[in-house]
C-alpha cells in the first residue's frame, strides 16, 4: 500500500495446457489432434479507495499489463500444423468492492473493462508437400474505447 487510500497490486499468470482432441465424421471416421496452449500475463494493478463504510469500499480501479498467448494445432500426418501467436498490450478500468475482514485480510470483488488494446496475432500453417512450406498471416489491431466488456474477479487480499 502506497497509503491508505492506494494499492499497487503486481499480477503474474501462467499456464499451460495439452491434450488430444478427437472429431468423428458423419461416415464414422475419426481423427485425432494434438493441442497444446501456453499462456503468460504481467500486469499491475491500482486500487484507489473512492468511498467506505466501516469495513467496506469502494474502489476504482486501473491496470496496464502485457499478455503473451501460443497455441498449437497438430493433427494426424506430417507437416499440418497450425500455430498462433498472440501479444496485448492492454489498460483497462474498473470497480470493486473490498470487504476488510481484518486489518490484514480483505476479500474484493472486482469488475474490469478494456479501454486500450495493442493487439498483434500472428498465425503460421505447415502446408504439406515437396517441399513442405508454411503461411503466415499477421495482424494487428488497436483498440480505444471504454467499452462494457467485464471481465470478473474475486480475490483474497493479504496486506503486511
Amino acid at each position: 500500500r502506497i497509503s491508505p487510500a492506494l494499492t499497487f497490486e503486481p499480477i503474474v499468470t501462467a499456464s499451460f495446457t495439452s491434450g488430444p482432441t478427437t472429431t468423428t465424421t458423419f461416415g464414422g471416421m475419426s481423427t485425432t489432434a494434438a493441442n497444446s496452449a501456453l499462456d503468460l500475463r504481467v500486469s499491475v494493478r491500482a486500487r484507489l479507495r473512492l468511498a467506505s463504510v466501516q469495513t467496506i469500499e469502494l474502489v476504482g480501479l486501473g491496470e496496464a499489463g502485457v499478455s503473451y498467448r501460443s497455441a498449437v494445432n497438430d493433427p494426424n500426418g506430417p507437416d499440418n500444423n497450425t500455430t498462433i501467436n498472440t501479444t496485448d498490450l492492454g489498460v483497462r478500468w474498473g470497480v470493486g468492492l473490498q470487504w476488510f475482514v481484518t486489518r490484514h485480510w480483505s476479500l474484493s470483488f472486482d469488475v474490469l473493462n478494456p479501454l486500450l488494446v495493442l493487439s498483434n496475432t500472428s498465425n503460421e500453417q505447415q502446408m504439406p508437400g515437396p517441399p513442405p512450406t508454411s503461411l503466415n498471416v499477421t495482424t494487428s489491431s488497436f483498440t480505444v474505447a471504454a467499452i462494457f466488456a467485464p471481465t470478473v474477479f474475486l480475490m483474497v487480499h493479504m496486506y503486511l
